[in-house]
């Protein structure tokens, strides 16, 4: 670079470009290097063992510098493919540590009132992990800036917060988290304010069009998020239908610009316009237990995952931090592709 840029070295953390053994990659189609399948990372755990649809097991690893880091001996990440047999794997002791977004918000309240269960909004600090909406700016009738703000106005943020997110997160003012270095608060706001809304429709010569909203399809946290966001604009006058679609069909869709609305998920910045709320994702984990312990924790993986890429990244990060409550680092969510849903996280080790 002709000239320094600080943010250049938070690319290297292990979210974006992760460090990886020069004398195993170097000269190689890094996608389909077989090492994608035994990963070798720079943390207190090392890969030990990946059985494919059932779980990935991390051990802790005996030469790391900082001797005493890791308490406990193994980490097993279990497959476990719906939230509401998550809950139930937590809630019956097969699991220890449910990382943020593993399970349906609605399931939090329960869950925190079990003995000896924790629940924590640490770790999200650095990535700064946003809910927003994405406005289709090839619709005509979208390409209106006063369209865009009359549906900032007519949205109640603090009521998908409380409702949707039951009460986790924080409600955006901007592109960057309240937790990233570059927020400010020096912002336009936009409050819930649906006078000010059909005023802005009626200068935008809205004419009741309907406006097709695209949900994420990931369970009901995300469909009840969809329906406040349907139901605000009847407010105002502004007709909103939900677009219902799986996966694949999300992708399509989003692909193909087909829809007006579209929920998404976003580490860090949002590069589109944006309407929605940053969240903190909660874990829940059982107290601590004595050093040498194991510790089986879950996260939410697809049997087969999207990339090469993806399969490695998980174990790559430092699977635990602190004692003697641990912090589980693994890569974020992907609800572009569906694929590795790992969480970082704070949780309390292991039972």
């Amino acid at each position: 670079m002709p000239k320094p840029f600080g943010p250049f070295m938070n690319l290297f953390e292990v979210g974006t470009m992760p460090m990886v053994p020069q004398h195993i990659y170097d000269g190689t189609d890094y996608a389909n290097n077989l090492a994608n399948n035994t990963p070798i990372g720079t943390g207190p755990y090392q890969f030990t063992k990946w059985q494919w649809g059932s779980f990935i097991q991390l051990q802790r690893f005996a030469h790391y510098h900082e001797l005493g880091f890791a308490s406990v001996e193994n980490v097993y990440f279990h497959v476990i493919p719906d939230a509401a047999s998550r809950s139930a794997a937590f809630e019956s002791g097969k699991i220890d540590v449910l990382p943020g977004g593993t399970i349906e918000y609605l399931d939090i309240v329960r869950l925190k009132a079990l003995p000896n269960v924790e629940v924590s909004t640490k770790g999200w600090e650095f990535f700064g992990p946003y809910s927003f909406l994405w406005l289709n700016n090839r619709n005509a009738l979208l390409k209106d800036v006063k369209m865009h703000q009359a549906i900032m106005h007519v949205l109640d943020r603090e009521q998908m917060r409380n409702i949707a997110w039951q009460g986790f997160g924080k409600v955006a003012t901007g592109p960057f988290g309240s937790t990233v270095r570059y927020h400010t608060d020096a912002v336009t706001l936009y409050t819930h304010d649906v006078a000010q809304a059909k005023k802005l429709l009626a200068d935008a010569s809205y004419k009741g069009e309907t406006l097709r909203l695209l949900p994420l399809p990931y369970g009901e946290t995300w469909q009840r998020y969809a329906e406040i966001v349907r139901q605000n604009p009847t407010q105002a006058g502004i007709k909103v239908e939900l677009v219902v679609t799986d996966v694949a069909g999300w992708n399509q869709k989003v692909a193909n610009w087909d829809y007006d609305l579209a929920f998404t998920y976003s580490i860090g910045t949002a590069t589109r316009r944006w309407a929605s709320a940053a969240t903190s994702r909660p874990s829940r984990s059982k107290k601590a237990a004595p050093p040498g312990t194991t510790s089986r924790v879950i996260a939410t993986l697809r049997s087969t995952p999207c990339s090469s890429r993806a399969r490695s990244k998980p174990i790559r990060r430092n699977a635990l931090r602190s004692t003697p409550r641990y912090r589980k680092s693994s890569a974020p969510m992907c609800p572009s592709r569906g694929c590795w849903n790992f969480s970082s996280r704070r949780c309390t080790g292991a039972s």
